[in-house]
């Protein structure tokens, strides 16, 4: 698993670039103001981030946890 933090002015900038770093498919871990910033602290399965959406899926339902 990978492990970021991000900070910016707001929520909706914050989100974005977990978005762009991470990926769609990023869970957020904790969110906090620390003065007049925004800290999103947000993971990814390692697997995902090597190897791209498609391949961490594999053939299984997406409503189904792949062990």
């Amino acid at each position: 698993m990978r492990i970021e933090r991000f900070r910016a002015h707001d929520s909706r900038t914050a989100m974005a670039q977990v978005r762009a770093a991470l990926g769609a498919d990023a869970l957020i871990l904790a969110n906090r103001r620390i003065g007049d910033l925004v800290e999103v602290t947000a993971a990814v399965d390692v697997e995902q981030v090597l190897e791209g959406p498609a391949a961490a899926a594999g053939d299984a339902p997406q409503n189904e946890l792949q062990l």
